[in-house]
């Protein structure tokens, strides 16, 4: 025993060297390069009781042991063989379970997917052609298509991601407000944001009302859409909330310039008085 506390010791010391940092500047360094702290961790060097080979040998000997001084009995026995059953079923129809989430949620996710294309196609084709109405003027649009974006929600005290989700994403923007699409399986939402907070992304979303949602849901392994109210959704009621939805971002847009100018020609006026 004394040996292998030597070992284990001498072990510790090869791989666990302090490392001391350049005085040269970390500017100029590549990130865990030349650092104090070393993030690329050999995490070889940290066996387990499943990798070690002394550490599985000796749990057979000691199983060995403990069978050898407590012979099974046939009560013992039938216990055990009831329970073991019991276990394998309940960890069977855990898998059956995750596996049927796993697969709705697939279905729900790519069904989003298609739907959210669709919808986006619609909306810039309206875009285009109110584009090409009105030029580079404050109403004029810019879009970014649909992509799945990874957003980190929690943080450790260094600023470590620990948790993070996935969202499918598109956006229509004027001067002023961005129509913000957001979906994951369980739906669609669209929300009108300030462009200056849409950069914040779902921490933003956060503050805001969806102004529509379309809602998704799996009934006897067909994925179903309904709108915000519960109804069925078809190509119509689609179409119908594009337009709401785009009409609705160009009357915030023209509030908001509108709001603007007067603005400016109120204080335009309180210069001149002062100055007059």
């Amino acid at each position: 025993m004394l040996k292998a506390l030597l070992t284990n010791i001498q072990t510790m010391a090869k791989y666990n060297r302090p490392v001391t940092p350049s005085k040269s500047p970390f500017f100029d360094q590549q990130w865990g390069k030349n650092a104090g702290f070393q993030k690329n961790t050999d995490r070889a060097k940290y066996t387990t009781l499943e990798v070690s080979e002394k550490d599985f040998t000796s749990q057979i000997n000691d199983q060995i042991l403990v069978l050898h001084r407590t012979p099974i009995n046939a009560e013992r026995s039938t216990f055990l063989n009831r329970v073991a059953h019991e276990s394998v079923n309940f960890l069977t129809e855990q898998r059956a379970v995750r596996a049927q989430a796993d697969r709705a949620e697939i279905m729900c996710r790519s069904s989003m997917t298609a739907l959210m294309e669709q919808v986006f196609e619609i909306l810039k084709a309206y875009a285009y052609e109110l584009n090409n109405a009105v030029g580079f003027s404050p109403l004029h649009m810019a879009a970014t298509n649909p992509q799945a974006v990874m957003e980190i929600t929690k943080f450790d005290k260094l600023r470590n991601p620990l948790e993070s989700i996935t969202l499918h994403r598109a956006r229509l923007s004027t001067s002023r407000y961005s129509l913000v699409l957001r979906g994951d399986q369980n739906g669609i939402e669209f929300y009108l944001i300030p462009v200056s907070r849409a950069i914040g992304l779902s921490k933003q979303e956060l503050n805001y009302s969806p102004v529509a949602a379309f809602k998704t849901r799996l009934e006897k392994n067909e994925v179903v859409w309904e709108s915000s109210d519960d109804k069925p959704l078809g190509v119509y009621h689609v179409e119908t909330t594009c337009m709401e939805l785009f009409r609705a971002l160009v009357e915030r847009t023209k509030t908001q310039v509108t709001e603007e100018e007067e603005e400016e020609e109120e204080e335009e006026d309180l210069v001149r008085r002062r100055v007059g």
